[in-house]
């Protein structure tokens, strides 16, 4: 049977409030809790088959400390597929009465 295992980036640095959101990296918690899911991933035999995942560097950092991963899975960037709201997809999906999710 086929499972949905949804993983959010562990605990991000606010140190520096110049940064732009997504160059945020994870701050020391984080990183000792992201190491701590890891464990917990391989413990429970949890092995991914594709990996969607942002191109921020603390989803990125979350998912490095998740490796190795088992059985190599295949890790797809989900920028390419997000649409921000008032993008020209959503305006062409309004005018057809339809959801992005399910037009875009």
């Amino acid at each position: 049977m086929r499972q949905l295992l949804l993983l959010r980036h562990a605990k991000s640095s606010w140190d520096d409030p110049s940064l732009p959101d997504h160059a945020r990296p994870l701050n020391a918690r984080g990183k000792r809790a992201a190491v701590a899911m890891a464990g917990v991933m391989h413990g429970l035999g949890l092995s991914p088959d594709i990996v969607l995942v942002s191109s921020a560097r603390r989803t990125l950092q979350t998912l490095e400390a998740l490796a190795p991963l088992p059985d190599s899975p295949m890790v797809e960037p989900m920028d390419d597929l997000y649409r921000p709201p008032g993008s020209a997809c959503w305006r062409r999906c309004a005018r057809r009465r339809r959801r992005p999710a399910a037009c875009c």
